[in-house]
């Protein structure tokens, strides 16, 4: 069987066409656990109206508000199944979106998929979210997959799959990192995360969310936020990230490869986030090889490399 973990939150406008499309899929083993976030207007009531209409459909509410990223926590320790699938309240599943994602994930502990963007009236964009995060090609190389989500996320949590042993490390979500991102970085640190750009749901676009928040670096993220966390927080990424032994070194692959597709002064900006970061992490015994990645992406820049 297969779990679906939604988390809910004043949500009454789109939430129907959602659990519909859910319902809709032509992979129908499953079932949906649904926590409500003390949601203010009728999206508690319309839970209950589906709970009793399918007894796949479980819903929860919560005694006090508790933020998406441990609502979410909370909807995925209720799933019974083999692998999870996430679901946000405003999207809409494509028919095969179960069906695709469970036949490709194959050996790997996540999988994630493309997703285009609608209007509030479900019409299209004509974009993706591939080309919202201006990635033309995802690598296949479990390495430089890794190498490419330290700088920043490009699978989001409503398009992706995951196998329920992958929560053994990834729970608790920490509070301040995405948790749609967490889960990738724990698979990807393992080698057993896989990308296809293949289109599994419709991102419906509204005054209640933001895509620019997908695109943001996630240690830009962390930088921005109060200093005296930041060694704490990151120590606790390094931490859960043990079993990466090429942690560091995939760190500093990532100045130099993705300042390439900056201009010089983003190629600075980076190189002083990526030094605040080393000073704040006591990653010891590298400052050498961090210089040497320093220099060397500007030797090739002015060269045209």
């Amino acid at each position: 069987m297969l779990s679906i973990a939604m988390a809910t939150y004043n949500g009454e406008k789109y939430i129907r066409e959602q659990i519909n499309s859910i319902l809709q899929q032509t992979y129908q083993n499953f079932e949906l656990i649904i926590c409500d976030d003390c949601s203010t207007d009728s999206t508690w009531i319309i839970l209950q109206e589906y709970e009793k209409l399918d007894v796949r459909i479980h819903c929860y509410k919560n005694k006090q508000n508790i933020g998406f990223i441990k609502n979410f926590e909370k909807a995925i320790s209720y799933c019974n199944g083999e692998y999870i699938a996430l679901s946000d309240q405003d999207d809409i599943w494509e028919g095969t979106h179960l069906e695709y994602l469970l036949n490709n994930i194959g050996q790997n502990l996540l999988i994630g998929s493309n997703a285009v963007l609608v209007n509030e009236r479900n019409e299209s964009l004509n974009i993706t979210m591939k080309d919202i995060i201006h990635i033309k090609n995802v690598p296949n190389d479990p390495y430089l997959i890794f190498q490419r989500l330290l700088y920043m996320s490009f699978i989001q949590g409503a398009s992706m799959l995951f196998d329920k042993t992958l929560l053994v490390e990834a729970i608790p979500f920490p509070e301040d990192i995405p948790h749609d991102y967490w889960l990738s970085i724990i698979a990807a640190s393992k080698s057993k995360l896989v990308y296809h750009d293949f289109i599994t749901l419709r991102y419906r676009q509204h005054s209640d969310n933001v895509t620019e928040n997908k695109k943001r670096p996630y240690f830009k993220n962390i930088l921005s936020k109060n200093r005296n966390n930041q060694s704490t927080l990151l120590n606790h990424i390094k931490n859960k990230l043990s079993l990466c032994k090429n942690f560091e070194k995939l760190l500093y692959e990532a100045i130099s490869v993705y300042s390439k597709e900056n201009s010089i002064i983003k190629r600075i900006q980076q190189t002083i986030s990526m030094y605040t970061i080393y000073k704040t992490t006591n990653w010891n015994n590298s400052m050498s090889l961090l210089i040497y990645r320093i220099f060397r992406f500007f030797i090739f820049k002015f060269q045209g490399g």
